[in-house]
Order: structure tokens, then C-alpha cells, then sequence
């Protein structure tokens, strides 16, 4: 009888132990194959890439055409000229500050920053809406960036309405210095018949009679309206208006 309980005792002990042993086995199997996460911190990889920021709310100037400050990785300041500002002439002196030693690119010039950031550059305009496209650039790639628009009167060079070159020009509308409340304009007039007419871009060929017709499009603000008749054997005349758009007041 005391055998016997012995025995049982054994085999209680024994279960326990491979109960145990059990256990242990499937604790070290997740362990083993699920790795642990600090309490607090994600599992996530961390992208350390580098952005470029740009600025969401950009500047529509007068002109109809986006300007302001398009970048800002770098501090860049222009203090002439203004944004929208009309410019009596074809160049005009782009001023301004950035972080001392950067490069500075305005248009097609470059110049470097001195050292109180300061910089300076002519520019050349065309007759009408110009863009000016400032860029710093600092040594480690920061940059900042400044798009302007501004309005250049042609120079005492340039009559106003008036001809210029050896091909029969004449525009009969619009009247030069004429105030129009359309986002649009048929400019007409009368060259050599077959001579193709160009206004700002859009061209066309005048009739058997030298007529032409052709519709441009108006910002709102001065516009320079700019014909160029051009003959077969590349002579060409030239008249040169400005109107301005009320439309969008």
C-alpha cells in the first residue's frame, strides 16, 4: 500500500515537471521569435531624408502671373525693385539681402553676397511684363528664392505708336495709351499683303489687301502690345503699344 503511494507521488511530480518544462518551451519560442519593442518608442523606421520646403501660399501679383516668395531655405530679401513696379526703361538695379557669401543668381546674372549679405545687379527688360527670378544659394545648398514681376516703359529710343523699321506698319486698333476694361484685344491694322504679323506670340498673315487681325490676351495693369510684320525677304516694321486693362479692378 505504501508502494503504491510512493508511486503516485512520482508521477504527480513528474506531470508537474514536464508541465513546467512545457511552458518554458513556449515562452522562449515567442521570445525568440517575436523581437521586443522598448515601452514608448515605435517600431516605425525613421526616414532621415532631407526636404526642400516651399512656401503654399504664394503671391499672385497684378500682372496675373504668380510672384512673391516662392522658397524659403534661405533668407533672401529684395528691396528693388518692388513687386508690380513699372520701370521707365530697359534695365533696372536688383537690390537686396541674403545670408553673407551666398551666390546669388538674377536671371542670367550672378553675384556673390558681401559680407553683410548685401547684393546688387542691372537686369535688361523687354518692353512690358518681365519676370526677375532671384536665387541664393549658401554652401551647404540652402536656398532661397524670389520671383517678381514688373512693367518696363520702352526707352526715348522707342516712339510709341510709331513705326520703326523698313516694312510698311500701321495698327489702327487698339489706340496707343488706350484704357480697356477686356481681358482681351483685336489688335488690326495694315502691312505688305502676305507679310506675317506677330503680336506678343500669336501671328497670323495679312490678306491679299495687307490686312491683319489678331486677338491677344490682356493682363490686368499696363500690357505692352508689340507688332512685327515680317516680309518674304525678312524686312520688317515694328509699332509698339501699351494699353492698360481695368477688367480685373
Amino acid at each position: 500500500m505504501k508502494v503504491r503511494k510512493n508511486m503516485k507521488k512520482k508521477i504527480i511530480i513528474a506531470i508537474t515537471i514536464l508541465g513546467l518544462l512545457a511552458a518554458l518551451l513556449v515562452s522562449c519560442t515567442k521570445s525568440t521569435s517575436t523581437p521586443s519593442t522598448p515601452t514608448g518608442e515605435s517600431s516605425t523606421p525613421v526616414n532621415t531624408s532631407t526636404l526642400t520646403t516651399t512656401a503654399s501660399t504664394p503671391v499672385t501679383s497684378p500682372l496675373g502671373t504668380t510672384s512673391g516668395t516662392l522658397k524659403s531655405g534661405l533668407p533672401l530679401s529684395i528691396t528693388e525693385p518692388t513687386d508690380s513696379a513699372t520701370i521707365n526703361g530697359d534695365t533696372v538695379n536688383v537690390q537686396g539681402t541674403t545670408t553673407p557669401g551666398a551666390t546669388v543668381s538674377v536671371n542670367d546674372n550672378v553675384v556673390t553676397a558681401d559680407s553683410t549679405g548685401a547684393f546688387s545687379t542691372n537686369v535688361n527688360l523687354d518692353a512690358g511684363p518681365n519676370a526677375i527670378d532671384v536665387i541664393a544659394t549658401d554652401d551647404n545648398n540652402n536656398q532661397g528664392e524670389v520671383l517678381l514681376m514688373v512693367n518696363a516703359m520702352p526707352t526715348t529710343s522707342t516712339t510709341l505708336g510709331a513705326s520703326q523699321g523698313t516694312l510698311p506698319l500701321t495698327v489702327t486698333s487698339p489706340i496707343d495709351s488706350a484704357t480697356l476694361s477686356t481681358s482681351t484685344v483685336t489688335v488690326q491694322g495694315r502691312t505688305t499683303p502676305g507679310a506675317t504679323v506677330t503680336v506678343n506670340g500669336n501671328s497670323d498673315v495679312a490678306d491679299a489687301n495687307g490686312n491683319f487681325s489678331i486677338d491677344v490676351s490682356l493682363d490686368n495693369g499696363p500690357n505692352a502690345i508689340d507688332v512685327i510684320a515680317t516680309d518674304d525677304s525678312g524686312n520688317q516694321g515694328e509699332v509698339l503699344l501699351m494699353v492698360n486693362d481695368t477688367s480685373g479692378s
